[in-house]
């Protein structure tokens, strides 16, 4: 394993739509009052890759595939509110990128709001966890339901442009990075370094990048909602164990997150549905 060094890539937060949900769920101390929490996906600028999306957040196949039951079921815990110019591919577009020459999508897990635009790149080759696409496979409809996942969402060629993430070049992350200590390498380059988060589902992979704005950024998906977490460990309500796929990985990753944060204060973990960081560059 070499150690990491980091090409400096453009980046650019998104939101893609979002759901409402009642804030006390998701952080302790939070209130009763359901909130807004976007749905957010990254997009990255390659000097030769071109654009890399993190996740897709919502799109019009969510509500296509919520009009059946038990599907339906989704859609009615967790409502969700975009519209069509909020779309990963639309918001790509009004860049002057067609969706269709996005060679690359990282998906940190098979949550319906994080693969909802994924048909809207037919092109892309898709890295993800098998760890994950194991865990859908293995459990039945209504199963996948309750966790949150959405097969149809998937694009009907998804196994053949499928990349295992765990299939690529492992890298030592180096000290500032600890108690996270190695990583898969992406693309190969050292540029985007792909780091488990187990505990909210099976096979959930953060992503380590260092952006044009010199600042080392990490996706850190679902791992947690808000940033606040991390900071001052207000871990979500007891109630999501029902949710996630091992509570007790789930905290012991928040817990990792926590100490890498003070160690690394210039790093900014950014979580996917965190109403913290707004659109922008970082």
């Amino acid at each position: 394993m070499v150690e990491i060094v980091a090409m400096r890539l453009g980046f650019h937060w998104r939101h893609a739509g979002c759901c409402r949900h009642p804030e006390f769920v998701t952080i302790q101390g939070g209130s009763f009052a359901t909130v807004r929490f976007p749905a957010g996906f990254g997009q990255i600028e390659h000097p030769e890759e071109g654009s890399i999306l993190f996740d897709t957040g919502y799109s019009n196949h969510f509500h296509e595939k919520t009009r059946r039951f038990p599907e339906k079921l989704y859609a009615l815990a967790t409502p969700v509110e975009f519209q069509d110019r909020e779309t990963a591919a639309a918001q790509m577009k009004e860049g002057g990128i067609d969706p269709l020459d996005v060679k690359w999508i990282f998906v940190s897990h098979l949550h319906g709001d994080h693969i909802a635009g994924l048909r809207d790149f037919p092109n892309a080759r898709l890295f993800c966890s098998y760890l994950a696409l194991d865990e859908m496979k293995s459990r039945t409809r209504f199963a996948n339901v309750r966790k949150g996942v959405l097969p149809g969402l998937l694009p009907d060629d998804f196994l053949r442009r499928m990349i295992p993430i765990e299939s690529r070049p492992l890298r030592a992350l180096g000290k500032d990075w600890e108690p996270f200590r190695t990583a898969f390498d992406v693309l190969g380059d050292g540029s985007l370094l792909a780091v488990p988060l187990p505990g909210h589902t099976r096979g959930q992979t953060g992503l380590v990048l260092r952006s044009t704005t010199g600042r080392d950024i990490f996706l850190v998906a679902d791992a947690v909602w808000n940033s606040e977490t991390i900071g001052s460990l207000r871990f979500p309500h007891p109630v999501t164990r029902f949710l996630t796929s091992n509570s007790d990985d789930a905290r012991q990753t928040i817990l990792d997150l926590h100490k890498l944060k003070k160690r690394h204060t210039e790093a900014l973990l950014i979580p996917s549905h965190c109403r913290e960081f707004q659109p922008g560059v970082y």
